[in-house]
């Protein structure tokens, strides 16, 4: 758990060796905790105002880390077109929603080949995250939950169920 700690605040948030941009929007758990960890780790954040403008800031100023909505993939393969993926990315993160596989494979091959699937909410903040290496193995993988989170499956009375039943999630988050 420690270890995947550290590697959520490196890579994910901390833009692994350069800047990072974010088109996650402000009202976002990923639109508010980027600025605050950027600030607090000394790196550099980016925000575009459309994804063409996203698009010339990682090719200007060399940005590591970009983070989108899963719904902004689809319009950002329109911008790119034919062009190689950008050259000075290490990873993609991505949150929002869940993704298809299909969707992951072509965002592995035009984009990045490290993707970060980030779960959460505004209200909740982030629960969970999932390199997409392991999320390639089951279908609705949502990732590890982080060690600061408590996360339970729930009957109808409210008491605990054990691994593999169906009921209601409960999550709570510092």
């Amino acid at each position: 758990c420690l270890n995947l700690r550290m590697e959520h605040s490196r890579i994910s948030l901390a833009g692994a060796d350069g800047p990072i941009l974010s088109m996650m929007g402000f009202s976002t758990v990923g639109g508010m905790s980027g600025p605050l960890v950027a600030h607090t780790s000394g790196t550099v954040l980016c925000f575009a105002s459309s994804l063409a403008e996203m698009l010339q800031m990682v090719n200007l100023f060399g940005v590591t880390g970009l983070w989108l909505a899963v719904g902004q993939l689809e319009p950002f393969f329109n911008i790119l077109g034919d062009q190689p993926p950008p050259k000075s990315l290490s990873y993609l993160g991505l949150g929002g929603s869940k993704i298809t596989r299909t969707m992951l494979m072509e965002a592995r091959a035009r984009i990045c080949s490290k993707v970060l699937l980030g779960y959460g909410s505004t209200e909740m903040s982030w629960i969970s995250l999932a390199p997409t290496s392991t999320t390639d193995m089951d279908e609705g993988f949502a990732g590890h939950v982080f060690p600061w989170v408590d996360l339970e499956v729930v009957d109808q009375e409210d008491r605990p169920l054990p691994p593999g039943q169906d009921g209601t999630i409960r999550v709570r988050t510092p």
